[in-house]
């Protein structure tokens, strides 16, 4: 045991020979196993209250323990390591731990603590001062000498050591090499559990590195390789073809060797699920997505889930890498936000700084033509092209004939290309056909897959016999034919035939579609009609590689349809602008009426959301609303779709059709579907007691007044209210809303509308208003104590944050995790709200039941008020108030 009184302090002291500059001490080590006594040479340093000390033995070193867990004894002022004798809690020890401890079982009191008795202070590396003069001026000697030894050595070894500086250095990257594999070895297996999944990933980095072997380093790349370096995004964006994956794929494949985990993902949804699925470190990890708002166009429903996924994607961009390819006019589309639009994110590698020279350009040809035989005219000529060069490098490098045309190819590409495929249709119906397959297999062509699958097999044997062979023409013809196409037309990756690149695809599809567009209506996945495919318009058609149905078609572009809208595919029909067209209307109405029992198979629940549809589906303002409605449950009917899309003289037809035969419609989302497409008229088909049975069938959770309410239509909102629907009724979900928090959540402006815009706010106004005249409470909450008030705020709608004051609505009313309205109109930075709650008493101090602080950081700063300033551009009045109100907000 440690002494207990001065007494026995003071002979302990003496007896290991401890001075007035080295005072006795005697403390417990890092385990609390056993109490250590020596001599210490900071005896005079104050210790902070609640902290008791402990000796690290391995390193001679005293360390602080907390001890604001003690049960008694923990020392409740500043004290000085002499003064420990008066606080025996930080000296009784036992069974591991500090006796004091709650946790902490007593010994018995045979099993007494023993002391070890160890005189260190000639040893302990935190001793500054020594006691021997002889011992000081002999360690000042040896130090003279040894550093008069470090220097002849230098002067001797220099190159020597120079080498082996180098040789430690690289030892040293090779063990941290090393250890970065080991450590992510776990987590790549983990995230490979699915033995197919991780043969197509070695496969794609297969197929790298085989096209790797071409790379150029351009000033591009230098940019984009500089940035990953120092933070953990980048979007490469340029045009189609001008080398955006060849730059990321070489940093992948740079990362890789040097042991990060590298995966390429289809989507933000299989990144987030497939990181949030395992625990490990993502330190040393580098993804890579390819066009993840769209490839041919916007895709705003994917755009959509990038913005409610922001956190998880914070979350994981904390630790991991990412890089990003998206086309240049997809990624400057004015609807983009977030992370695409900022520009610390973004590499344009068609930008002055950033674009191919002639010399790059020149390193690329001859990287991929090294012996071709090119004038110095059309090289000059060549050089000069901007449009698809790297691609069409690359294309050139598989085809002699190509390159022996020279700039003729570079000049008109797509004219080329077109050329050789009308080529092999007429001299070589093999290479024709294996084109074929890929446009009708959506460019995802396996022998395997055809083999296993029977319709799969059947199509395949259709196409055969619409390119002019034999049905029993074997697989193994076609793969020869794929074989002999690759480089230029085609790519394989693992046992999976592709098109080499878009371009090429784009221009197939257009050959084929022009050649034989009955066969092409009949064959190919709807997805790939709604992308391509339209009817002629009589107006001018110019969108590129866009196919023009004429007329002579209809009938047969009619019964596709049919077909497909009793198929899983059925959203991609009710989103096919040509289903609105009079002549394929009547073309469906013939067909229904020739087949009468399809009509209750309309009624059918199945899935309305598939994952690789969605990049085709054309989205506007008014289908996103709709779009967002259908995925609330995931699942659906085409006859629901049809009224809920507007498709009314079909949907008209159908329910007219389907009442005459008395089908029972109750549980079919009837109602759900009407109070999404807003018609009153339609409404007033079905019976009162049909409506007033539907007004508690939930769909996805919200009821048919809160659908109403939050697509506005107010319309049919006051006959649903007549038939008993509760505007107060909270909604099934998590969310608890009431139709009024309905009315003030929806944000759908159309930066390019302005008439879009005031209808739908106006729309809004007159929603919230009729809810309100029919007794709507103001003030509910939900359960996060979210309020129709706060959420108005938070989506900027000033006509409607009026509405809400005028009639009552508290304006200091906090969430449960203590934002006011005020707060969130700041945050959100709508200085129009700021002034009009400041200017009606909104009190910036206002806090929550627990009385915490309403405002929580972060907090937006005025950063733009003073930059008008400066730049002596007007501010107005609430643009100060906003300013002000942040400053003031910032406070807290």
């Amino acid at each position: 045991m440690c002494p207990r009184d001065e007494t026995e302090w003071v002979k302990r002291s003496s007896a290991i020979n401890c001075t007035k500059n080295n005072s006795y001490i005697c403390i417990p080590n890092e385990n609390r196993t056993e109490l250590l006594e020596f001599c210490y040479i900071y005896q005079t340093t104050w210790i902070s209250k609640g902290v008791c000390l402990y000796l690290i033995k391995r390193y001679s070193r005293v360390d602080s323990y907390k001890c604001n867990k003690f049960e008694y004894g923990c020392p409740a002022k500043e004290y000085k390591a002499t003064q420990l004798i008066h606080y025996q809690s930080c000296i009784s020890i036992g069974n591991g731990c500090f006796l004091a401890e709650p946790l902490c079982k007593k010994e018995p009191k045979d099993g007494t603590t023993f002391i070890e008795q160890t005189t260190v202070h000639k040893d302990l590396e935190i001793y500054r001062i020594k006691d021997s003069t002889t011992d000081t001026l002999l360690g000042i000697v040896i130090c003279i000498l040894f550093a008069l030894f470090l220097t002849i050595l230098y002067v001797c070894c220099r190159k020597r050591k120079c080498v082996n500086w180098r040789k430690d250095a690289d030892i040293e990257k090779g063990s941290r090499k090393r250890h970065d594999r080991k450590e992510n070895e776990s987590l790549l297996r983990q995230m490979n559990t699915n033995e197919e999944v991780s043969r197509s990933e070695n496969a794609v980095f297969d197929k790298w590195k085989q096209d790797d072997a071409y790379f150029v380093s351009t000033k591009a790349y230098k940019e984009v390789e500089s940035k990953i370096k120092s933070q953990n995004l980048v979007i490469v964006t340029g045009h189609s073809g001008s080398g955006k994956s060849a730059i990321i794929q070489h940093i992948a494949l740079k990362y890789k060797d040097r042991g990060w985990i590298v995966k390429r993902f289809k989507g933000i949804r299989e990144m987030i699920n497939t990181c949030l699925e395992h625990e490990y470190s993502l330190k040393f990890a580098l993804f890579v997505l390819n066009n993840p708002i769209g490839k041919y166009s916007f895709d705003e429903i994917s755009h959509d889930l990038w913005k409610e996924s922001e956190e998880a994607i914070t979350t994981i961009l904390k630790t991991a890498k990412l890089l990003i390819s998206c086309r240049k006019y997809i990624l400057f589309d004015n609807k983009v936000e977030g992370v695409f639009e900022e520009k610390t994110n973004i590499v344009n590698i068609d930008d002055v700084q950033n674009k191919l020279s002639n010399e790059e350009k020149l390193c690329i040809l001859n990287k991929y033509l090294p012996n071709a035989d090119i004038s110095k005219e059309d090289s000059a000529e060549i050089l000069k092209i901007e449009a698809y060069f790297p691609l069409l490098c690359k294309l050139c490098s598989g085809n002699k004939e190509y390159q022996r045309d020279g700039y003729k190819f570079f000049k008109e590409p797509r004219k080329v290309v077109e050329k050789q495929i009308r080529c092999f249709r007429t001299f070589d119906r093999g290479k024709y056909c294996a084109l074929v397959l890929l446009v009708l297999f959506n460019n995802d062509f396996c022998y395997d897959d055809v083999l296993k699958n029977e319709n799969l097999e059947n199509k395949f044997k259709r196409v055969l016999t619409m390119c002019g062979l034999p049905k029993d023409t074997p697989l193994y013809y076609i793969g020869d034919n794929l074989h002999l196409l690759e480089e230029f037309f085609v790519k394989k990756i693992g046992d999976t035939y592709e098109f080499s690149h878009d371009f090429v695809m784009e221009v197939t599809s257009f050959v084929l579609g022009n050649d034989y567009p009955a066969e092409l209506i009949q064959y190919a996945d709807i997805n790939f009609l709604l992308r391509q495919v339209t009817l002629c318009s009589g107006t001018e058609q110019n969108r590129p590689f866009t196919i023009y149905l004429s007329e002579k078609h209809i009938d047969k572009l009619g019964k596709r349809l049919f077909t497909a809208l009793f198929k899983d595919c059925y959203m991609d029909v009710i989103l096919y602008p040509a289903l609105r067209d009079k002549k394929v209307i009547k073309v469906l109405k013939t067909e229904f009426e020739r087949h009468p029992e399809k009509l209750k198979e309309l009624l059918q629940i199945k899935k309305s959301m598939h994952d690789y549809q969605k990049q085709y589906w054309p989205i506007t303002y008014n289908t996103k609303s709709k779009l967002a409605f259908v995925a609330l449950e995931n699942e659906f009917s085409p006859l629901c779709a049809l009224v809920a899309f507007c498709h009314s003289e079909l949907y008209v037809y159908c329910f007219k059709t389907l009442d005459q035969s008395n089908t029972d419609l109750i549980g079919k989302y009837l109602i759900s579907a009407v109070c999404c497409n807003g018609s009153k008229d339609f409404l007033k088909m079905f019976p009162d007691e049909y409506i007033k049975d539907s007004l508690t069938e939930a769909f996805g959770g919200l009821f048919p007044i809160h659908i109403t309410a939050l697509l506005h239509n107010f319309e049919i909102l006051q006959e649903l209210i007549h038939l008993g629907a509760d505007v107060n009724m909270k909604t099934k979900n998590e969310k608890c809303w009431t139709p009024l928090m309905y009315a003030a959540s929806r944000d759908n402006i159309d930066p390019r509308d302005n008439n879009y815009n005031m209808e739908t706010s106006i729309r809004r106004d007159q929603t919230v208003q009729m809810l309100i005249d029919y007794a709507a409470d103001v003030n509910l909450s939900a359960g996060d104590g979210v309020s129709s008030l706060y959420l108005a705020c938070q989506n900027g709608h000033t006509s409607m944050v009026k509405i809400l004051l005028s009639n009552g609505a508290y304006i200091n009313k906090c969430t449960r995790n203590g934002e006011s309205p005020l707060y969130k109109a700041c945050q959100e930075r709508h200085n129009d709200i700021v002034q009009l709650l400041l200017e009606k008493g909104a009190d910036i101090n206002s806090r929550t039941a627990e009385d915490e602080p309403s405002i929580k950081p972060p907090v937006p700063t005025n950063f733009f008020v003073k930059s008008k300033l400066e730049q002596d551009e007007d501010v107005t009045r609430a643009e100060v108030l906003f300013a002000n109100c942040v400053a003031k907000l910032s406070a807290f």
